[in-house]
């Protein structure tokens, strides 16, 4: 939540009057092991490249570049970059 304070801090004062922090579940589960919950946020991080900062707030696992999501060159599928938060979520 500092790193949400801190960008919030750096807001114009009308930026600030609207602001919005969003949670979505992605993916849940009654029973998981708690390798596979860490197995699953690492998934959607690097998914939605949430550890990017331009992105996203998380600092975990580190940003790679072996990961990114690139945009098509007509060779294959890209599914293109995602809205961060945590856990691969969408805020804003």
């Amino acid at each position: 939540m500092n790193l949400v304070n801190k960008d919030f801090e750096s807001l114009s004062e009308e930026e600030r009057k609207d602001y919005t922090v969003r949670k979505e579940i992605l993916w849940e589960s009654e029973d998981c092991s708690e390798s596979e919950l860490a197995a699953k946020e690492v998934e959607f991080i690097r998914k939605f490249n949430s550890n990017d900062p331009a992105i996203g707030y998380n600092r975990w696992p580190r940003l790679t570049t072996d990961h990114i999501t690139k945009p098509s060159t007509g060779r294959g599928v890209s599914s293109g970059p995602a809205k961060p938060g945590k856990f691969g979520g969408r805020a804003g």
